[in-house]
């Protein structure tokens, strides 16, 4: 592979001796740049490079072991003739790349991104490169940010070059300087050591909003600087310049003309005339928005941990709850009316409940869709007082104003009573002495609703409290992730995200309105539907006949007693049945099931490698005419590709019926 080269070759190449820093040792500016660029990109691998005759040249370099390659096979030759970031996602599928020693030998490079390192003339002598051994691709604000990055360089190699011209020519450096930063979008400054004189570049008003002359001294400078970050600046940089350093670096908050504070990261070098310090130079750049950035992933990384942990939470669960189900309902068929009966519908509307809390944490790990059914808002606060009072405890009395002739909504009941559950904790919390917590329904035609929804009557829940109320300046905040007004360990500052987050997928939005002393009003509102879809209970009153029948069945389960429970119903309804604890087992037992076995009842999270997917695909494979029934506490849209699952067809999710088993599994079998 040979590189290509720009037609101005002899124009790039004295630009680049202009800055004298070919062959120098390391410099920790440019080290410090090359590991911001590996963080803004997120890769293994960054590199500052300069790209001579034939030859390219690390000025800094992580995970990189050579300190230059040929320019013939590298990445940066291409990347200088490119005015915006240079990416190769996938070098493999390359034609330029595919065959040079950086691809195909021990580095293995795969992923490429360099942005140019464009001087002053517009002359292009290096770049700002991230890599990987992989390829992928970077994301908007990650380009956007290796371009920041390779203005820094420039700044830096300006200022450098201004530092060498400085050495030979005092005067006619200082003008060149200051013509460059202000050339530049950081605030360059230049601080005469002796004099105590600094001056400003213009980026003192393109980032901050200052002009020049309105920091003209040191003081007016400090006294722009978070009083809790002033005393480390001041000492890190007065040390740096009273003990013989070259550089200095530090970061801090900067009070900007619209009276907010932004992140800066400072950095400057320090001239010694003889051994003493006489001059300094450098420059301030915002680093807010990568500070924000890095909150997000940070953030991100939390949330998605709380996925993780409650979905499997929630999955081990309903194994559990389908046990205590199954258990129930046989109870009660076995039982004649009277106490008995009562107590165990009592325990199977209580494992109902505790499913409907599962589904929540299952949306939580995103691994459950809204299950959203046509229903009556009075009716979900009315099931939920009994549960709400316990909640609330003897000294807050609970309160119902509900209006009548409400039209229905369209929402899932279970995330509809998570809301109501959340802020009635909350507000129990906020009345710690006691108190009344009341809930008032109603509808409201909304001429401009939120949301993005259209102008529709809503039907609204008010939960008031009589509690100590929230700050003013803590409103804004409420509904953020992670952001409690409790005390340390008394709140995880979920509980209010996972409200707006619930009422937000209704098409709704929730309004908040609280004074300190005098209590907290939160009011929800969602879209109305048409009263003639309402969906009512319709279990039977009386418990229907199991379906029975002769096959053999494999059941398959990893929770024991669910497993041997699944069983002991099937065996009832007249079936033989074998069982496994693994898809492993599974697959052990076949040979000797294969011609007696006419249903395979397996869940689809299973322990040991194989999933429940994988072990009918393989089963069937050897015995086409094999009916598949699939269980699993996750939701069947969450199942991923393979066959279509269809709830109460070929799919059935925990917690589930008797009933429900025994008719799906007869279903199949006679489909």
């Amino acid at each position: 592979m040979r590189s290509p080269r720009p037609d101005d070759e002899t124009t790039r190449l004295a630009t680049l001796r202009e800055y004298y820093i070919l062959d120098t040792a390391p410099e920790p500016a440019y080290d410090e740049l090359a590991r911001l660029a590996m963080l803004v990109g997120a890769t293994p691998i960054a590199v500052v490079t300069l790209v001579d005759y034939d030859r390219q040249w690390f000025k800094a370099r992580i995970n990189v072991d050579p300190i230059e390659t040929p320019r013939d096979v590298s990445f940066c030759a291409y990347a200088i003739l490119s005015s915006e970031v240079f990416i190769v996602n996938d070098a493999t599928k390359d034609a330029r790349f595919a065959t040079s020693p950086l691809v195909t030998g021990p580095t293995g490079i795969q992923f490429y991104a360099g942005a140019p390192l464009v001087m002053w003339n517009g002359q292009r002598i290096g770049t700002v490169a991230v890599m990987d051994t992989r390829p992928r691709r970077l994301a908007p604000n990650q380009v956007d940010g290796l371009r920041a990055l390779a203005h820094q360089v420039v700044a830096q190699l300006e200022l450098r070059r201004l530092v060498e011209e400085e050495k030979r020519m005092q005067r006619q450096g200082t003008e060149r300087f200051q013509l460059l930063a202000r050339a530049t979008n950081d605030a360059v400054w230049d601080w005469d050591l002796m004099t105590n004189e600094i001056w400003w570049s213009e980026g003192l008003r393109t980032l901050f909003g200052l002009p020049p002359d309105a920091v003209p001294t040191l003081d007016t400078w400090a006294a722009r600087i978070h009083a809790e970050d002033l005393p480390r600046v001041e000492r890190s940089l007065f040390g740096a310049v009273q003990s013989g350093k070259h550089f200095w670096s530090d970061e801090y908050r900067f009070l900007c003309h619209d009276r907010r504070y932004a992140d800066i990261l400072d950095r400057g070098y320090v001239i010694h005339d003889r051994g003493r310090p006489v001059r300094m130079v450098g420059a301030m750049l915002d680093i807010t928005e990568r500070r924000r950035l890095e909150d997000q992933l940070r953030q991100a990384q939390k949330m998605e941990a709380l996925g993780q942990l409650s979905g499997g939470i929630a999955h081990d669960f309903n194994n559990l709850l389908t046990v205590i189900q199954v258990n129930a309902a046989l109870i009660s068929r076995g039982a004649p009316e009277g106490e008995i009966k009562e107590h165990a519908s009592d325990i199977a509307h209580a494992s109902d409940r505790a499913a409907a809390l599962t589904r929540q944490l299952l949306t939580v790990s995103r691994k459950q869709v809204m299950q959203q059914h046509v229903v009556d808002v009075n009716e979900v606060v009315q099931n939920m007082t009994r549960m709400l009072q316990r909640a609330l405890g003897e000294d807050v009395a609970l309160v119902e104003h509900l209006s009548t002739n409400l039209p229905p909504v369209k929402a899932d009941v279970g995330m509809l009573e998570q809301v109501l559950l959340n802020l009635a904790v909350n507000a129990r919390d906020a009345m710690r002495a006691g108190g009344q917590l009341t809930i008032a329904t109603g509808e409201k035609l909304i001429a401009e609703p939120r949301s993005g929804s259209l102008p529709a009557q809503h039907v609204f829940v008010s939960v008031s409290d009589t509690g100590t109320g929230i700050a003013v300046d803590q409103l804004p905040h409420i509904f953020e992730p992670f952001f409690t007004t409790k005390d340390v360990g008394k709140g995880s500052g979920l509980g209010l995200a996972t409200v707006y987050g619930i009422v937000r997928q209704h098409q709704g939005w929730i309004d908040v309105a609280s004074e300190p002393e005098h209590g907290t009003t939160f009011c929800f509102f969602l879209p109305a539907t048409r009263p003639s879809h309402v969906e009512h209970d319709t279990k039977p009153s009386v418990d229907p006949e199991l379906p029975r029948g002769t096959e053999t069945l494999l059941v398959v389960e990893d929770e024991d007693a669910l497993r041997q429970l699944v069983v002991n119903v099937l065996e009832a309804c007249g079936y033989t049945v074998f069982a496994a604890s693994s898809g492993v087992q599974a697959i052990e037992l076949w040979p000797v099931l294969r011609d007696q076995v006419q249903l395979l009842l397996t869940d689809l999270v299973m322990p040991g490698g194989v999933t429940g997917r994988e072990l009918a695909e393989r089963l069937r494979k050897d015995l086409p005419a094999l009916r598949v029934v699939y269980t699993s506490g996750y939701a069947a849209a969450q199942a991923g590709t393979g066959e279509p699952l269809v709830e109460g067809q070929n799919f059935l999710a925990k917690p589930y019926q008797p009933e429900l088993l025994a008719r799906i599994v007869r279903g199949v079998l006679d489909a």
